[in-house]
């Protein structure tokens, strides 16, 4: 490039960028001559000069303009006249050619054949294909490598399938290794081995013999699409890999030898590479982004990929994310590759999916999620706690016909409630040969419970567990007594034993708090006697017989009372710890009336709420109403609902997975008494602002069916709030008629939620699949958050099984929904409500 500030040339490199429009990219080791011009603007004139033979890039002349008043752009200079000629004869060919090319960014050297060397320009371009028709470029360019030679040099009908056809060479590419190390691992033969290198031999020296030919007669006339043989398929398994590995990038799983990977129900037991791209190209979403308001200005002209600027934009305007995470948007796009990004570095519909539909973009800030994200040194009267009612239902194995058939695993429930995160277990204590447990239908060896809650109580998490007891059921006081000796012989070091302040979630790490609940029948859940069989339990005299046989017991280790919840909000004497148990109704009618004082109550005292239910037919109730009354520990009957659970226990799901899943959640600051500061008094702070929360779905990937790997009848999406009773709201889009691996409700407004205490309220999104047999909807899926905890923008919803909890589908990280959240502090009505009900 010739320099007037220089009497010599300087270095310098140029690429022609293949768009819609043919573009000369300058690069020179003195960056102010570099330039990037499209190649119908500039004209070429030989130049020579002292350095040797150039041409001059000159403004293209507009019309009423003359040559001569055109600007000189850039003089380039060759060491030869050939290859100056060369170059000036393509440049003016590339003039008329209109023709847009699939890829961009590639060298001019692509065009050349195989072995190209310096010096041999001439003869190279004039054996050279013309543009529309070049070489096979995956042996000159690396980052052409990826396409398929199918695809090279056709025209693109649209720019979408365009990126997808890049996007599908590149599975294709992982597909064939896939394959060949799925075939040298079954065989595990050196020959077979031998066998492949030899045919990739075979295979490459054809392809250097044809493209050494300079005819097109020359070619082999025996080299033909051949059909794909049966050892080229892959295994459900293998798929479900690979497309884990397409979809999630970093968070794609490693799959392990023997071990199904979450997904494989999608596919056949062989599967062809085309069979895999029809449930492959749906799930990248790609038609559903396009037509998403949110991103349809922020595409490129005629092209769908975003510009790092584009997106940076999008990251504040639409995702309102913080300045961290902008700036680091550059980096993010540096660090993915080809098909994810296109060669200019921009965001492709790939790319855009992949960062959408991924756990780092979750509804809830990641933040709150993370072990630890909540201050663990304040009371327990602080915190939300997971609590299980003593109605603990039993796991039904389909072959058996009822829960009692199941032997040798009877504690798989507790099991299962620790897996769940519950760090308050109520038991119903009655005697038989031994102490047990009654759960629902059958009993379990009280000292079984105990020692299970010892070693597996404390692996995933290691904040205190609450022992609540039942003792109404036991016969006599002395029955009740000896269940202070079992507790102390099996947990021991485990058991709390300071009792003079109530203690911290960190203080307590590792230890056992028992309560024991009050001796009264306000509980139907525990009437499993005649009240003559129990001999009059409930009465004064053995109450404080009761209470005289733990007083023993309370100097080894710390023991709550319970209490019957005191409607009149008595005070406590100072260092006296007790527990108010609460019945589910009386909570209804306290949080409509007396909602002030309950949260003056809570702010001090510990309470438990527990549903008013038969032990045959348990129901739970609004867990939500009892948090905005500052209750800490509203227990839940896990699994009782015709699915498996009801709303009440996908509720619990959405809060406790906040704070890492351990089972405990810091309370909002208006709900716990403040720190006081020097020279001022503590006080509560002032309740939040309400919230107007809009959700609009723009689409659900991966969702199983009630009896097979996809829904096969009518969907229907259901969104609810629960928290305090105004707050509760349910909505509902119209039911669609599912349509493969992605559901979508196309042309539907979002639906709006005035949620005057978001810090309570719990989203819950359900969908419902009409189950002919049934005669009615099913839930399949459901995804759980926190209000408080909402990100704005277009957001990905992770999707949990239908039985509740945290046990993910059958599809694992595959399964979600796309939504777009809106938030407006405040809260408004929404002028339109175009949802209709269920």
């Amino acid at each position: 490039v010739l320099d007037p500030d220089f009497a010599e040339p300087l270095d310098g490199k140029l690429s022609l960028d293949r768009g819609f429009r043919y573009t000369l990219e300058l690069d020179c080791e003195d960056e102010s001559l570099n330039l990037s011009r499209v190649v119908g603007s500039v004209r070429c004139e030989p130049r020579d000069c002292l350095s040797g033979f150039g041409f001059a890039l000159l403004e293209a002349e507009l019309s009423g303009q003359s040559r001569k008043t055109s600007e000189e752009v850039r003089t380039l200079v060759f060491p030869d006249e050939s290859s100056r000629n060369a170059l000036l004869a393509l440049l003016e060919r590339l003039q008329t050619d209109h023709r847009s090319f699939r890829r961009r960014g590639a060298s001019l050297l692509t065009w050349l054949p195989a072995g190209c060397v310096a010096g041999c320009l001439p003869g190279c371009m004039a054996r050279a294909k013309p543009p529309g028709v070049p070489h096979d470029a995956s042996e000159n360019s690396p980052r052409l490598a990826i396409r398929s030679e199918g695809s090279i040099g056709r025209h693109r009908p649209d720019a979408t399938g365009g990126h997808l056809e890049e996007f599908k060479a590149y599975a294709r590419q992982l597909w064939d290794r896939q394959s060949a190390s799925s075939s040298i691992r079954k065989s595990g033969s050196l020959g077979d081995l031998s066998s492949a290198l030899r045919q990739y031999g075979r295979r490459k020296e054809t392809k250097e013999t044809r493209e050494s030919s300079d005819t097109k007669e020359t070619r082999p006339s025996t080299v033909t699409a051949q059909p794909k043989a049966n050892k080229d398929n892959l295994s459900a398994n293998e798929c479900a890999g690979l497309l884990h590995r397409l979809l999630l990038q970093p968070d794609a799983p490693v799959p392990s030898d023997g071990q199904a990977v979450a997904g494989f129900e999608l596919f056949r037991l062989t599967t062809t590479f085309e069979e895999f791209w029809t449930v492959l190209q749906p799930m990248l979403l790609v038609d559903q982004l396009l037509a998403e308001p949110k991103l349809q200005s922020r595409f490129g002209d005629g092209m769908p990929v975003m510009t790092l600027e584009k997106w940076s934009w999008f990251l504040v305007q639409v995702q309102n994310e913080e300045r961290g995470v902008v700036e680091a948007a550059a980096s993010q796009l540096k660090a993915m590759d080809c098909p994810y990004i296109d060669s200019d570095g921009h965001l492709t519909l790939a790319g855009l999916s992949t960062s959408l539909c991924v756990q780092e973009n979750s509804a809830v800030r990641p933040e709150l999620c993370q072990p630890g994200s909540c201050d663990m040194t304040r009371p327990m009267k602080d915190y939300w706690i997971a609590t299980s009612h003593h109605i603990i239902l039993e796991t039904l194995d389909e072959t058996e016909c009822s829960p009692m058939a199941e032997e040798g695993n009877d504690l798989e429930p507790f099991t299962r409630l620790l897996q769940e995160g519950c760090r308050c277990f109520s038991l119903a204590l009655v005697e038989a040969t031994e102490l047990q447990v009654v759960l629902q239908n059958k009993r379990v060896s009280f000292a079984d419970v105990l020692e299970l809650l010892a070693v597996a109580g404390f692996q995933q998490c290691e904040y205190p567990i609450v022992l609540v007891l039942s003792l109404q059921q036991l016969a006599s006081p002395r029955q009740r007594g000896e269940v202070a000796e079992v507790v102390f012989d099996k947990l021991g070091d485990r058991l709390w034993r300071s009792s003079a302040e109530m203690p911290s979630p960190e203080e307590a790490k590792g230890h056992v708090v028992v309560v024991l609940a009050p001796g009264c029948d306000m509980d139907p859940g525990l009437d499993l006697k005649p009240k003559l069989e129990r001999g009059g339990v409930g009465s004064t005299v053995e109450d404080s017989e009761v209470v005289e046989a733990w007083q023993e017991a309370a100097k080894r280790f710390a023991v709550w009372c319970g209490q019957v919840f005191d409607r009149t909000f008595a005070q406590k004497l100072p260092g006296e710890i007790t527990v108010g148990f609460l019945p589910s109704d009386e909570l209804r009618s306290l949080a409509e009336f007396k909602q002030q004082s309950m949260l003056e109550y809570h702010r001090q005292y510990l309470s438990l709420s527990f549903p008013l239910t038969l032990r045959h037919s348990p129901v739970n109730y609004n867990l939500a109403a009892a948090w905005s009354c500052g209750v800490q520990m509203a227990a839940v009957t896990l699994g009782c609902g015709g699915d498996g659970c009801d709303g009440a226990m996908l509720a619990q799901t959405g809060l406790f997975l906040l704070n890492g899943g351990c089972g405990y959640v810091l309370k909002p600051s208006f709900l716990r008494n403040s720190v006081a500061t020097e020279g001022q008094a503590a006080a509560a702070a002032a309740p939040p602002k309400p919230l107007y929360l809009e959700v609009r779905l723009v689409a659900a990937r991966a969702i199983p069916g009630i009896d097979s790997p996809l829904p096969k009848g009518s969907v229907v999406l259901s969104a609810s709030i629960w928290g305090a009773p105004p707050d509760c709201a349910r909505q509902d889009y119209h039911p669609v008629k599912a349509s493969g691996v992605v559901l979508y409700w196309p042309e539907v407004a979002g639906l709006g939620f005035n949620v005057a205490n978001p810090h309570t309220a719990i989203l819950v999104v359900e969908l419902f699949e009409l189950d002919q047999s049934f005669g009615g909807y099913r839930r399949i899926a459901f995804s759980a958050a926190a209000v408080h905890g909402l990100r704005q923008g277009l957001r990905w919803l992770p999707v949990l099984s239908a039985q509740g909890g945290r046990r993910p589908t059958s599809h694992g990280a595959l399964s979600g929904m796309l939504a777009h959240i809106s938030l407006v502090e405040g809260g408004r009505r929404a002028s339109l409500q175009r949802a209709s009900p269920l």
